[in-house]
């Protein structure tokens, strides 16, 4: 395949191992191609913090070594670009770096197809071959490049899985960046969102969404948007916004609203949010065009609508998408008629899809209990069938903050299993898109979203693939071989016992969705057959027998394995991610341990009961243990939040934000609410969801604001 763009040429002199200079030699009208200028400028910026004596540009004096850059305008577009079906066109990015030896210098050239692939290509080189690692927005892990690594012939190539890759940043919830996207007083919040930026160029991605809020101040927000937009585009990002027709949950901007808040008519409010909002360049609006993600709504009227809001965005220059829940149509609260559902979308091929699925589940797994499901099966199904008729991408999740993973907290390392299964499996069916629907960083998910981004670029070097596993971007960040081997089998350990077995059912928190009535019909965690209501009041001696011998041995099993995998590791870890990573699973076998002696409490104090032993009060050992665990959990956190990325105070305490939230989205862990409220719960018999309660329900469902 022919090569239209870019030579870049290393020329290290070999007998200067440990002191050498680099000029980059690159014609001046394309450093007037911001992304190319950005990345060039991050390239020099980086060598010369990592050890190499200094970096030039266009210099005409000799130095160790010389890079040059030729790029020919003449672009190709993607090859699966077909106009009938994929709605933005994105240039092919794959790059090919060959390397040699040549008298007494070293030669590294760089082709590509498009101007996109010269950032792609410079920040492979660096991640892949150089061994930076950009791993979090905020942290970065950098070689030593005193000594020139390369030597001999050598080749590297990359090309992406996905044409389109990128984050969706779930801003209705209190997350790291949804007060710097949403609060123009926001202090540097400009600054922030460029880090993030930054990171998804230097990942190699090309697209990045969030959510917009009705909080946002409607008259200034968009010129404060544009500006780092402009940023994206610059850095070869393509902008995307997540809002809603009129959806009432956590606070999502409405397209329109009803009266008495608004008397115009809908699509002249539709209009003049459009005509408002697209001061910003986006290029693609994901749009909710239901009331709540379990509702269906009127869908004739929808369509009739989505099909308005099409042209007009259309007209803008900005692709229409909207995402397919994990609920069933037969399971939604307002079931869609049969007519409704077979009718023909009156948009057909011109809009986008996003086929979403929730937590650490996979679409080949024949195991999710979510939503009212008993997999994500039909989610499989709806990919494959969705993108024969229009651009479809794949929306899955790093995390599921609401009492799932990090807002316990837990950090389940299954998630880097299904999102390279997946990955892999979008890949071979060719696949346009992939989102990643990120929930917060800490606790180790900025490793999920990593790996993600990485995953989603298939590499040679030499001639032979680098294979992707899970535990891969770990495996390169700490290269200790028996914390690789400690990890490893944790990962094993959690896929096999939380995830397979599903011990997971008892690990998450149940609170709201899961004891208000909706949640009983519609569970939207996996949870156990017999509440811990039930357990407490009407368990029968059988089911308490079933408990005591089937289940309470899987946690005491997961416990044991994991003591014996923990022992092999030093009392004393050498780098902060190492200790992080463990504190993470520590707190998850903690949690498992809480977890089992909250429900021995209340299976023994049931029993108790049943067997009329008034006397009997050896079950409230259980809670006593139960408290000291948490009380070692605590420790925990506070060794943790040590090494937060931002703000203790943004991320963990109480104050007032634009989503429908009070607080940070890391408050819940910082005294193990959850873990008190169980405890609580156990001996007060006490199991409504507004007992030691958190969530202002009735601002989240929409209800009040």
């Amino acid at each position: 395949m022919r090569y239209l763009i870019s030579t870049i040429l290393f020329c290290v002199i070999q007998q200067v191992l440990y002191a050498y200079t680099i000029n980059i030699h690159i014609d001046k009208p394309l450093l007037e191609i911001n992304s190319i200028a950005w990345s060039i400028q991050d390239f020099k910026s980086l060598l010369e913090n990592t050890g190499v004596e200094k970096v030039f540009i266009n210099d005409d004096l000799s130095h160790h070594v010389e890079i040059w850059i030729k790029i020919n305008n003449n672009e190709e577009k993607t090859k699966n670009y077909n106009t009938d079906i994929y709605l933005v066109s994105t240039p092919d990015r794959s790059y090919h770096w060959v390397g040699k030896d040549t008298d007494s210098t070293y030669h590294l050239e760089l082709a590509t197809k498009a101007k996109e692939g010269v950032q792609a290509g410079i920040y492979g080189l660096l991640q892949e071959v150089f061994n930076f690692n950009f791993y979090h927005p905020r942290a970065s892990q950098y070689p030593d490049m005193k000594k020139w690594v390369l030597q001999g012939n050598f080749d590297y190539q990359s090309h992406p899985r996905l044409n389109k890759m990128g984050f969706h940043l779930h801003t209705m919830h209190p997350i790291e960046l949804t007060e710097a996207l949403l609060d123009i007083h926001f202090p540097q919040g400009e600054k922030r969102i460029k880090e993030y930026i930054d990171w998804l160029a230097r990942n190699r991605q090309n697209y990045m969404e969030f959510n917009l809020l009705e909080s946002i101040n409607r008259k200034q927000w968009p010129q404060y948007a544009a500006k780092w937009v402009e940023y994206m585009k610059d850095r070869d990002i393509i902008p995307g916004l997540d809002l809603s027709l009129h959806m009432k949950q956590q606070k999502a901007f409405q397209l329109y609203r009803l009266a008495p808040q608004s008397f115009r008519t809908k699509k002249n409010q539709i209009k003049r949010q459009i005509n408002i909002l697209s001061v910003a360049d986006w290029k693609y609006w994901n749009v909710e065009f239901s009331a709540t993600e379990f509702s269906s709504g009127n869908a004739k009227k929808k369509n009739q609508l989505r099909a308005y809001a099409h042209q007009l965005l259309k007209e803008k220059g900005i692709v229409l998408t909207g995402r397919e829940h994990v609920v069933k149509p037969e399971a939604m609260i307002n079931k869609v008629k049969k007519s409704i559902q077979n009718e023909k979308d009156t948009l057909d091929k011109y809009r986008g899809t996003m086929i979403h699925t929730v937590m650490f589940y996979g679409l080949n797994d024949t195991l999710a209990p979510v939503y009212g499901n008993k997999n994500l099966l039909h989610m499989r199904d709806k990919l494959l069938t969705e993108m024969s008729e229009r651009e479809t991408w794949y929306y899955p999740e790093s995390a599921y903050w609401v009492t799932f993973d990090n807002s316990i907290p837990m950090f389940l390392s299954p998630y880097l299993n299904s999102r390279l299964s997946d990955i892999l499996y979008c890949d071979s069916i060719g696949i346009e898109g992939h989102l990643t629907f990120s929930s917060g960083w800490e606790w180790n998910y900025w490793l999920v979203d990593w790996s993600i981004a990485n995953w989603s670029w298939e590499s040679q070097i030499n001639h032979e693939n680098i294979v992707p596993y899970p535990e891969q971007y770990l495996n390169k960040l700490v290269e200790d071989t028996l914390f690789q081997k400690y990890f490893t089998q944790v990962n094993l350990l959690q896929n096999r016992i939380i995830k397979q077995q599903n011990l997971i059912q008892y690990l998450t928190a149940t609170t709201v969705t899961d004891e208000m009535p909706l949640g009983k019909n519609l569970p939207f965690h996996p949870i156990p057959d017999l509440t811990y209501a039930y357990i407490s009041n009407h368990a029968t001696l059988k089911e308490i027998d079933s408990l005591q011998t089937v289940t309470l041995p899987i946690f005491k099993s997961y416990l044991e394995e994991y003591e014996k995998i923990r022992s092999t590791l030093p009392s004393h870890l050498n780098k902060n991610i190492e200790s992080e990573i463990v504190r993470s699973m520590d707190m998850v076998a903690l949690r498992v341990n809480h977890r089992m002696l909250t429900l021995s409490f209340l299976l023994a104090q049931r029993k108790t009961v049943l067997e009329n032993n008034k006397n009997e009060n050896v079950h409230f050992k259980y809670l006593e243990e139960a408290a000291q665990v948490r009380a070692a959990g605590i420790q925990i956190v506070r060794q943790q939040e040590a090494q937060y990325r931002y703000s203790i105070k943004e991320l963990a305490t109480q104050w007032p934000n634009h989503t429908a939230y009070e607080f940070g989205y890391l408050y819940p862990v910082h005294n193990l609410h959850f873990w008190e409220r169980e405890e609580k719960q156990a001996i007060s018999n006490k199991w409504k969801f507004w007992y030691q309660n958190i969530w202002n329900v009735w601002k989240i469902m929409g209800i009040i604001k």
